[in-house]
């Protein structure tokens, strides 16, 4: 069922381009201030993590962090490495359910210069059809993958593999986080990482 899902979600042409993230997300650190952190924020710090001591104040207490279809990872550091080895398309941050998800993620395809035109094609179709179908996709994905249900902050990571996939085009890859609200601010509970096709 996953797969399915997962499938429909990246080989079928079911999303469509709007407005939404930049190709490659603004690094930030966390602030300074003692302000709780706002869920924005925490998706857009996490995207700039490259060590599992900078990764650590992000997450609550026994966060899940597996990659898609796998038993959890035992640390943060195969996510730390995953991320490193890969190109960064796009970052966005919303409460559930969204009907932007899959939209938003057709965007920063159509917008990337990492990506080959052939692949922007084939991930952004203009029907209003299949604009329906990636939202109710993107947000079932996601339900799936971090148990997310109504209310739920959660984030989606696009990221680009250019040595990897179909006939050596690349191909995109995606960090998807589960969060909640703490008296600090945001705390991330659940990561889920990887290629979806690959479960």
């Amino acid at each position: 069922m996953k797969r399915l899902i997962f499938a429909c979600l990246l080989l079928s042409p079911v999303l469509c381009p709007a407005i939404g993230a930049a190709d490659s997300p603004t690094t930030q650190t966390a602030p300074a201030s003692t302000q709780p952190i706002s869920w924005d924020d925490c998706v857009a710090i996490f995207s700039s993590v490259d060590s599992v001591a900078k990764l650590a104040p992000l997450l609550a207490d026994g966060c899940v962090i597996h990659r898609f279809g796998n038993d959890p990872d035992t640390d943060a550091a195969p996510l730390i490495k995953f991320v490193a080895a890969q190109s960064p398309v796009g970052q966005h941050a919303y409460p559930m359910p969204s009907e932007r998800i899959a939209a938003d993620i057709a965007d920063d395809v159509s917008r990337s210069a990492l990506i080959p035109d052939s692949i922007k094609h084939f991930m952004t179709p203009d029907s209003p059809d299949a604009r329906r179908s990636a939202a109710a996709v993107a947000i079932r994905w996601i339900e799936l993958s971090v148990d997310a249900d109504d209310a739920t902050p959660v984030g989606v990571i696009i990221l680009w593999n250019s040595t990897g996939g179909e006939n050596s085009q690349g191909r995109a890859l995606f960090v998807l986080l589960k969060g909640q609200q703490t008296p600090s601010g945001f705390k991330i509970t659940a990561i889920a990482y990887g290629d979806p096709l690959q479960t």
